[in-house]
């Protein structure tokens, strides 16, 4: 199989995740779920507090339903029925740009997971065609544009998947 140069494609990803990074100050920094805030939560408890419980009186405050439906109370304390994983990784964004950081986080892994799908099609197929239809039909052909400035943890997930997968390529 023949392998593309690393130049052209370092400087391809350079440029989308510079311009990923700026356009990520640029959309609003808000939540649009309520999971969105259960993630910013996880992000915030981590990075302020070390902890996964992200209330510790066993609900939230003025909405008890939440606690019921979306948390796990242990003892006095609340943890997210998500992945704990996500607050490790998100926290230092957290602690560093607060909300916009987790955007950021979003954007960089967007573009981390439209590079990996080039690089793993590109792996497997030897065609640089095909890898470059392939990481477009990522981008243009599903939700990658919605979740790549957001705060839900799809990209994120996205990218580690994509990560393990490319690693795996490697063995073949």
């Amino acid at each position: 199989m023949h392998e593309l140069s690393c130049a052209p494609l370092c400087l391809w990803a350079a440029i989308a995740g510079l311009a990923a990074a700026l356009a990520s100050f640029l959309v609003p920094a808000a939540a649009f779920t309520i999971d969105d805030v259960i993630y910013i939560d996880m992000a915030r408890a981590f990075a302020t507090r070390g902890s996964l419980f992200v209330a510790a009186d066993g609900g939230v405050d003025g909405a008890p339903v939440l606690a019921k439906n979306l948390m796990i109370v242990v003892g006095a304390a609340a943890a997210p029925q998500y992945p704990g994983g996500y607050a490790f990784i998100a926290a230092p964004f957290y602690a560093l740009l607060g909300l916009r950081g987790l955007i950021l986080l979003n954007a960089l892994s967007g573009i981390a997971s439209a590079l990996l799908t080039f690089s793993l099609a590109r792996r497997l197929t030897g065609d640089r065609r095909v890898a470059l239809i392939s990481a477009g039909l990522l981008v243009g052909a599903g939700f990658w544009s919605s979740y790549l400035f957001a705060v839900w943890p799809h990209m994120l997930a996205l990218t580690m998947l994509l990560a393990g997968v490319r690693l795996a390529a490697c063995a073949l």
